[in-house]
């Protein structure tokens, strides 16, 4: 069995740990802080800390960590609202275009008759090759978008609801509801 304090960059030896079958138990710094009287950091003396608390059972304090699965399925996510970022970005900047040339379609403008009626505007031209490679990005970011994160797959959800439920205590002002389909609408 291992005990480390929580750091930052500590994932890959986490998942070396894991690949290897040692146990891991990652505790809270500050409270691993508290059980030393002395105010100094060091190394050695904090790795008796570490150990003693570890020793003594029930004392060591355990944090929650995802598991492997549920770190990757994060990682997806965050990559997915990045993307989906990245597309409002582009249609605020192209609906920009499209309404300082006088036209008017709000949310009909992404549709394939309104990106149409944005193509065909008479624009100078760097405005004109500005939306021309605006729209070819913003269709590539569409399919991407559309097709990047399978979340039909029972397992998807299962996970992600999995690790929205686990985390759910410590996001004390939002509901289970909300945080849970605002997490799956992305």
């Amino acid at each position: 069995m291992v005990g480390i304090e929580a750091s930052g960059a500590m994932q890959w030896f986490l998942e070396l740990l894991e690949e290897l079958g040692i146990e891991c138990r990652v505790g809270h710094p500050a409270k691993i802080r508290a059980a030393e009287t002395r105010k100094q950091k060091h190394d050695r003396r904090d790795a008796e800390v570490i150990l003693d608390l570890l020793v003594m059972k029930d004392r060591f304090p355990d944090i929650w960590m995802p598991s492997t699965e549920q770190r990757d399925l994060r990682t997806l996510l965050r990559d997915r609202q990045q993307w989906v970022k990245m597309r409002a970005r582009l249609q605020h900047t192209l609906q920009a275009i499209a309404l300082n040339h006088a036209l008017r379609e709000g949310r009909a403008l992404w549709t394939a008759a309104g990106r149409r009626a944005l193509q065909d505007l008479a624009l100078p031209p760097y405005s004109d090759q500005r939306r021309d490679e605006l729209l070819a990005l913003y269709t590539q970011l569409e399919k991407r978008n559309k097709f990047h994160v399978p979340l039909t797959s029972p397992t998807s959800l299962e996970m992600l609801q999995a690790t929205v439920v686990t985390r759910l205590p410590h996001l004390v002002h939002r509901r289970k509801s909300q945080y849970l389909s605002r997490t799956i609408s992305l």
